[in-house]
């Protein structure tokens, strides 16, 4: 009689532990379903960094060589218009000696 309990509390751990594996392998799979996509999202996302890197760093590019053409313009204005000055200043005042910065 006093084993009765104990018989029937082992045939529920056994029905239990059956049906516990059987979800357990469930969980797995699902789990490595998830794990896979969360590896396909990751190299999606480092797929997209690249590109979008690639394009930053073209547009850098882009905009340096942007800055570039526009300080040699500038110079060659600032040069221009220095000289001109330099021209005029001349004009205006013959009697003095030719300026030395004149280029």
């Amino acid at each position: 009689m006093l084993l009765r309990p104990f018989r029937q509390l082992w045939q529920l751990y056994k029905e239990f532990n059956s049906f516990g594996k059987a979800e357990l392998a469930a969980l797995h799979k699902k789990q490595e379903e998830q794990l896979a996509e969360i590896d396909r999202i990751k190299k999606m996302t480092e797929e997209l960094d690249r590109d979008f890197n690639e394009k930053k760093l073209e547009a850098l590019k882009s905009a340096m060589s942007t800055v570039k053409a526009f300080e040699a313009d500038v110079r060659v204005h600032k040069d221009a218009q220095e000289k001109s000055m330099l021209d005029a200043l001349d004009k205006l005042f013959p009697e003095m000696p030719p300026s030395k910065d004149k280029k």
